[in-house]
């Protein structure tokens, strides 16, 4: 005989399983969608990161390759304008040496230095860049010059490179800072060399005067901006610069940083604020060859770099509004992704507690409310089971009927 009890109703144990693993796979998913959601927000800023990191790279690039073209072009102006230079100076220097060895080698005599003046009139026509010749005797007497009337009184014994000469047993032709010339009151550069006699005592100088305005006339042919310069130093001394004031003539700077750094190589580019109008520039530099000078042409930095700026601020601008495009569609991409996940989460809820109310009325349609014991409908299910597991396995199936005496009590007193 197969016994069958009837039990008090149960949740199902399998359906209790796979209640758990569903719940598990909804865990589960959700903290798959959770991290395909974080995924997506740092795709989005990582891509952010990159092209702003590219643009500033490519920036930082650009500008390097700017600095390089600008030192390029300032190094090749600056040998240009050297060269110039160095060829007017080598002029003058050849013109001071021959007046000297015709002096030297022959007395200095009214009639020689008569046969003289004419020349000099004629080398100062023909050479632009010297405003004068002159020849002085040990007093600082003019005695032949290439001026059309002098003072007969001047006398250029005050004269820094006159008491150079004066002082010194050097034949080296000098280069001195500007000055005002005494004859056309306009600025000059002395070039200048002694005149020994036949003991080799000193007998005077000669000189030739370099026009400044020649000099500006020849730099201003270049073009180097409107905050560029170019000037020309000797060992101590501004000789001349663009833009020219007359203040800075002559201005002595030796001991700045630029400076130190000039005076350390022959040639070379550098970065810096002028000590002089106090712009930043780019300066390429160059010393000539035989004589202790030296050029420097400098282009504003931020002038020469205005293009590049420009183009830098229009590609950022176009790179951070990509960025906000990406930024916003991203965002929306990742809210919707939220907005679904939340849903799908709601529904979750929705159907877990409709599942639960479910098996709630499923137990409470198979229980007596009033004593909790299995109820006639909880009856025909089990005998259903009960007699079709009997029918399978050929046994017989009994049913045990208890009559609860007095039970009638009962349902008078909590109801039928």
């Amino acid at each position: 005989m197969n016994k069958t009890a009837f039990q008090t109703p149960s949740v199902d144990r399998p359906a209790l399983a796979d209640s758990a693993k569903e719940a598990r796979n909804s865990r589960r998913n959700e903290r798959r969608r959770s991290r395909v959601v974080q995924i997506a927000t740092l795709f989005v800023v990582a891509i952010c990161l990159i092209l702003l990191a590219m643009n500033a790279w490519l920036i930082l690039r650009a500008r390097a390759t700017e600095v390089s073209q600008i030192t390029r072009a300032n190094t090749n102006l600056v040998r240009s304008v050297s060269q110039q230079i160095e060829g007017g100076i080598t002029l003058a220097e050849q013109i001071v040496s021959g007046i000297v060895f015709e002096l030297e080698r022959s007395d200095i005599t009214p009639d020689a230095l008569q046969r003289l003046q004419p020349v000099l009139v004629t080398r100062v026509s023909e050479v632009p860049s010297i405003k004068g010749l002159f020849v002085y005797d040990e007093q600082g007497r003019w005695l032949v010059h290439s001026e059309a009337s002098v003072d007969p009184s001047r006398n250029n014994s005050d004269r820094d490179y006159f008491i150079h000469h004066r002082g010194s047993q050097s034949t080296r032709t000098l280069i001195g800072g500007p000055i005002i010339s005494r004859s056309s009151g306009e600025w000059v550069i002395p070039v200048s060399r002694r005149i020994n006699d036949p003991e080799g005592r000193f007998a005077g100088v000669v000189l030739a005067t370099l026009s400044v305005n020649h000099l500006r006339a020849v730099l201003d042919r270049f073009q180097i901006g409107e905050q560029g310069a170019i000037a020309l130093f000797n060992s101590d001394q501004l000789l001349v610069r663009r833009p020219f004031k007359e203040a800075d003539m002559g201005r002595r700077n030796t001991a700045s940083p630029l400076r130190k750094f000039i005076d350390a190589q022959r040639t070379g580019s550098i970065e810096g604020i002028s000590s002089i109008d106090g712009v930043n520039r780019i300066i390429s530099f160059e010393h000539l060859v035989d004589y202790p000078l030296f050029v420097t042409v400098a282009v504003g930095k931020d002038e020469a770099l205005h293009d590049w700026k420009t183009a830098s601020i229009y590609h950022t601008i176009w790179v951070v509004l990509f960025c906000i495009v990406v930024s916003v569609s991203g965002n929306y991409l990742i809210q919707s992704m939220r907005r679904r996940l939340l849903a799908e989460q709601r529904l979750r809820s929705t159907r877990d507690a409709l599942t639960e109310a479910n098996a709630r009325l499923e137990h409470l349609a198979q229980e007596d409310g009033l004593t909790g014991l299995p109820n006639r409908r909880y009856f025909d299910t089990r005998l259903v089971q009960a007699f079709g597991r009997a029918q399978d396995d050929q046994t017989s199936l009994a049913i045990v009927m208890v009559d609860v005496d007095e039970f009638k009590k009962y349902n008078d007193l909590y109801g039928h």
